[in-house]
């Protein structure tokens, strides 16, 4: 499972790997977990490829990032 950390204040998409330790999906009053709210959210997503088609279908004016320490998807980096 993964996570993208969508967050409109930085305007970075970053993806992590669910057991990082910067994973922390939770709702809080500005970010949902599921579901974007007014400065972003988490999103779970079952592969690395789909975390990065949705992005690219629906924040493509967003910076996409994978996490530096968990390297999601080791191999798809270039993606």
């Amino acid at each position: 499972m993964y996570w993208l950390n969508v967050d409109f204040l930085t305007n970075i998409s970053k993806l992590h790997e669910e057991g990082c330790r910067y994973c922390k999906p939770r709702a809080s009053l500005a970010k949902d977990r599921g579901r974007l709210g007014r400065d972003g959210g988490w999103l779970p997503f079952n592969s690395v490829e789909e975390a990065k088609k949705y992005h690219d279908d629906n924040l493509d004016k967003m910076i996409w990032q994978p996490c530096k320490v968990c390297l999601p998807g080791k191999d798809k980096l270039s993606i």
